[in-house]
């Protein structure tokens, strides 16, 4: 498991990564920005990879919501992305996202980590 400022990353497996923000923190574009660098640690990136995102209470990005999710949000590496968001309002910056983000891959959210990873195991 690798710690940033902002989160946990580990691997699931072979070709899923789970980031998990923590509670109370805020992700700022340079932090994301690193985050590539972790994922080669874990995986081959040179594939597409899935992702289990867990988002805690009280978890903030510093800079704009949506100007992040539009020149910032990777989505070239990304083959199926899950959510669970346990805040709600997270739930609704969740909804908005999806739509600025124009994503070619399936994404969805879960109330549970087991659900989560079931359906990305279908991809």
């Amino acid at each position: 498991m690798i710690e940033t400022n902002s989160a946990f990353i580990s691997k699931v497996d072979d070709e899923t990564i789970k980031v998990i923000f923590k509670p109370n923190t805020v992700l700022t574009v340079e932090d994301y920005h690193k985050y590539d660098k972790h994922y080669e640690q874990l995986v081959d990136t040179s594939k597409k990879l899935k992702f289990l995102v867990i988002v805690q209470p009280g978890f903030k990005m510093k800079n704009k919501f949506t100007s992040f999710f539009k020149e910032n949000y990777r989505k070239d590496n990304k083959k199926a992305e899950a959510f669970i968001l346990r805040d709600p309002p997270s739930k609704i910056f969740f909804k908005v996202g999806v739509r600025i983000a124009k994503h070619q891959y399936p994404i969805r959210s879960f109330e549970s980590e087991e659900e989560a990873l079931n359906w990305l195991k279908k991809f």
